[in-house]
């Protein structure tokens, strides 16, 4: 920023960060009264005008270029022209079909699997084209039958569909498909939500690095990185839903970042398809965004939830009280806490302590909670959303009550922002050794097709090591 002078007349030079993008400013003409003076000062952007306007009698044309940039006042967002949303959404969608006809072909004609698409597929299109209960008996039945050739014994796992019922409106397209199409298309939609949610959280934590051939390369890899991740390549295999809530997440944490208030307040009611990974985040981050003064979220949140909540009550107005019905059930079959079949990392950890392994684990909880919420505070009025993000989810990972090595595909985004503020070579053999690691232990450790439950202990315990140690960093810059 140029400097300003303190005599009468001299030019008032402002930064380009407050001038339109018009690049014109005001000229107050000589002898004109005070008020008017005052008055023209107000359309001045910088308040060094305002002062001066004050001061003295002319205000001199800032010559900016018209090309000057925007900014957001609560963000680096810049205002460029972008591809037409509709163009976006029709190239999407037209790239999303072609893939999900490759996998086809290639792929899932040879491999019928993701079971974990098909429960809720076959349940919301029972809804729909029969008018049946998705968490009756009947349609558990229909779904074993499927999968097994016969139902399943009371003290097994029922398979049965266990979303809350605002995740039919999203999966109502797939359903008017048989499922021989219906899978590819769903997880061509999921692995491009993941390669797109890897690309934007790198933009994220990248918002003034310039396109080049390094930056290509690396962005190559970490795609090939991302999606070959053991976590992810399973969720994508299994058909899971936790890649819609991946990228869901990363929108609302780059909305956050950037100012785009609404849409981070509507990505965020997309993360509550998927409660055991929402039921921390997003009540935090609500929070959040009301103490900083950005209350544009909440009504971001709010419409959109209740859209997607009136849709489902318009399918089946009782769904809420079968649903929770339904998590009660659980209990015949599960367990919550370190007895668990699906346990948490937490859980899992304090197993060794026998009879003691609850009071242990709640122990634990308490004091990540503890953690958190000191992290948390002190960034109540000004938060950096991608450091708030990485707190929440690291947490979140080890303190939720049932959790699947496909669940963890969310700790890539505490992982990557955290590897990030670490020397590169450091960073890179880091991301190697989780790579290799995982898919090592999974080789060693399987047992005809069963993953086992060590599995789900490396990546946790690496990023709540990297989190820790972090707090002891000086503050991210981003925001």
């Amino acid at each position: 920023m140029r400097r300003l002078e303190s005599a009468p007349g001299a030019a008032c030079s402002v930064s380009r960060a407050h001038v339109s993008s018009s690049g014109t400013s005001h000229e107050v003409q000589p002898g004109s009264a005070r008020s008017a003076t005052v008055a023209d000062s107000r359309s001045c952007l910088h308040p060094r005008c305002r002062r001066l306007l004050r001061s003295y009698s002319r205000c001199r044309p800032c010559k900016l270029p018209s090309t000057s940039i925007s900014m957001h006042p609560r963000s680096t967002r810049e205002t460029m022209t972008p591809l037409p949303t509709l163009l976006f959404f029709v190239l999407a969608l037209v790239a999303v079909l072609g893939y999900g006809g490759l996998l086809r072909l290639t792929f899932t004609s040879y491999y019928r699997g993701a079971n974990d698409f098909f429960i809720p597929w076959r349940a919301v299109q029972l809804l729909l084209t029969e008018g049946r209960n998705p968490y009756g008996p009947d349609v558990t039945a229909d779904i074993q039958r499927a999968l097994f050739g016969h139902t399943r014994q009371p003290d097994e796992h029922q398979f049965d569909f266990a979303y809350p019922l605002i995740l039919a409106p999203l999966l109502a397209p797939y359903t008017l498909l048989p499922y021989e199409w219906a899978q590819p298309l769903w997880q061509a939609t999921i692995q491009t939500l993941l390669a797109a949610g890897l690309l934007l959280w790198y933009r994220t934590l990248h918002p003034a690095r310039v396109a080049g051939r390094g930056t290509a390369v690396g962005t190559a890899t970490l795609l090939l990185w991302g999606l070959t991740l053991y976590p992810a390549a399973r969720a994508f295999l299994l058909g899971q839903i936790a890649l819609l809530v991946f990228a869901a997440a990363v929108v609302a944490l780059w909305a956050l970042a950037r100012g785009r208030d609404g849409t981070a307040g509507a990505a965020l009611a997309l993360v509550t398809v998927k409660p055991q990974l929402s039921f921390l985040a997003v009540p935090a981050l609500l929070v959040l965004a009301w103490t900083s003064g950005r209350r544009q979220v909440l009504w971001g949140f709010g419409a959109t939830f209740v859209g997607l909540l009136a849709l489902s009550l318009a399918l089946m107005p009782g769904w809420p009280l079968a649903f929770f019905q339904r998590l009660v059930e659980y209990q015949r079959y599960t367990s919550l806490g370190a007895a668990s079949d699906s346990p948490s990392p937490l859980a899992l950890l304090v197993r060794p302590f026998g009879s003691a392994a609850a009071a242990v684990e709640a122990l634990g909880v308490v004091a990540l909670l503890a953690v958190l919420f000191d992290a948390l505070w002190r960034q109540r009025l000004a938060p950096a959303w991608p450091q708030v993000g990485n707190a929440l989810l690291t947490v979140s990972a080890w303190i939720a009550p049932r959790a699947a090595t496909t669940d963890q595909v969310l700790l890539l985004l505490p992982l990557l922002f955290l590897l990030r503020r670490r020397p590169r070579p450091v960073a890179m053999v880091v991301a190697g050794l989780v790579w290799a690691g995982l898919w090592l232990l999974f080789f060693t450790t399987v047992q005809g097709d069963q993953e086992q439950l060590i599995v789900r202990l490396p990546l946790p315990l690496i990023v709540l090591a990297l989190w820790l140690s972090d707090r002891r960093m000086p503050s991210s810059s981003l925001g």
